[in-house]
């Protein structure tokens, strides 16, 4: 179900006329995939075409922004002389972490990427951007082959979204 005062991403769906569905989480969990194929019919049964987004984009269509980035950040790190860098991101879909270690390998960024997780744990992530990498290898069969290490930093998982810890 929405939150009763919508906010962030779901206070700009709503501003800008998008349709929003909620789900229990439970529910979201098991049967997303099966929702997912409901919707595209749903939408093709009115001669509409839908396009599967997933949790927070990510697949390999949606690393792209974030190989893109890493381009910007070679041009960045070379103008400003930077020789080696970390760059650490949230992890709650992956798809982040997915894109920034693909574009730091493709780009050859003197940069090693951490993600740490704000939900599910280590081993999840080390699973979920290794498959999204190798969906997005699949996808872009001709691009240039890199390794993507991925590297997890776990234990900081909080108890809900915008919720603060000490």
């Amino acid at each position: 179900t929405a939150p009763a005062e919508l906010e962030g991403n779901l206070l700009l769906d709503q501003l800008a006329g998008a349709t929003v569905r909620c789900y229990p989480k439970h529910q979201y969990v098991t049967e997303i995939d099966h929702l997912f194929q409901q919707w595209q019919d749903h939408y093709a049964s009115l001669g509409r075409k839908a396009l599967k987004v997933p949790t927070g984009g990510s697949d390999g269509i949606g690393a792209w922004g974030y190989i893109a980035a890493c381009e910007e950040l070679r041009a960045d790190f070379t103008a400003a002389g930077i020789e080696q860098a970390h760059i650490v991101t949230a992890t709650g879909s992956g798809g982040t972490q997915c894109g920034l270690t693909l574009g730091a390998a493709l780009h050859q960024l003197p940069a090693t990427v951490w993600g740490v997780n704000v939900c599910d744990d280590e081993q999840y992530f080390l699973g979920k951007v290794a498959a999204d990498a190798a969906e997005w290898r699949q996808r872009y069969a001709g691009v240039e082959e890199v390794d993507c290490q991925v590297r997890v930093i776990d234990g900081y998982v909080g108890e809900g979204y915008g919720v603060a810890s000490p």
